[in-house]
């Protein structure tokens, strides 16, 4: 049964002519990680944000775990949607240790419960050595693995990626998608990441490709690349 849902969903910047997306409906299952893919400015970023509660769209609904967020009469907030979000830049404090990082989103928790999960998550990702310190001491690998590890911290339902290998030196993209992938198989989560890249579509289960604001072909990457809908999904897959 699908995890995330979502039907119909339209959305239109203010002041703007045109749609962002039209009629996006897509699924993603428990446990898998989801890659939607497509172009600058083909609506995969603004997508993001709705599931994540940044956006609201004029039409549509989306359901997580059978949870209404968005429908005609219903916008869950983005702090009670119970969803990480990995940024594009990270968006690490540069003046709190990895430890304080962790610990800044799990202030509702009993103090030694926070602690006890920060231990969890830095030993996840394999980062535990580095608990004392401070973003500008480490590498851009290091830096989106503790910002993973403070998404992951207060055990949320959904993760969701902005373009997370972009930042990158091409020599690690590979080796980071593969970390990558362990972690969230390892912990279980469900995870939705948007990217312009095909390589990136290596440690995806599901992918939904989507052509200005519209979902033109959803499918496996071996489904997608062994039946391209059209010429387009061809130039995205680089065939």
């Amino acid at each position: 049964m699908s995890y995330i849902n979502s039907k119909k969903l339209f959305f239109k910047y203010k002041n703007s002519v045109e749609d962002v997306l039209k009629d996006v409906n897509f699924n993603a299952n428990k446990g898998e990680i989801t890659a939607i893919i497509g172009e600058s400015g083909s609506g995969k970023s603004t997508l993001l944000r709705i599931l994540a509660g940044l956006e609201v769209p004029q039409n549509g609904e989306l359901t997580i775990n059978d949870k209404v967020l968005i429908d005609e009469e219903t916008f869950i907030p983005v702090e009670k949607r119970g969803i990480g979000m990995v940024f594009q830049d990270y968006a690490l404090f540069p003046h709190l240790s990895v430890e304080k990082n962790i610990l800044f989103g799990m202030n509702k928790m009993k103090k030694d419960l926070a602690q006890k999960r920060t231990c969890e998550v830095l030993d996840l990702v394999s980062m535990k050595e580095f608990i004392k310190r401070y973003p500008h001491e480490l590498s851009g690998g290091q830096q989106q693995r503790i910002a993973l590890a403070r998404a992951l911290a207060p055990k949320p339902g959904v993760i969701l990626l902005d373009e997370p290998f972009s930042n990158l030196d091409a020599n690690l993209q590979g080796k980071i998608r593969n970390e990558l992938k362990a972690i969230l198989k390892t912990s279980g989560e469900t995870a939705v990441f948007v990217s312009h890249d095909k390589d990136d579509l290596e440690i995806a289960d599901r992918v939904v490709i989507l052509y200005m604001g519209e979902v033109i072909q959803t499918g496996t990457p071996m489904e997608i690349f062994e039946n391209p809908k059209n010429e387009y999904v061809k130039q995205i897959l680089g065939i």
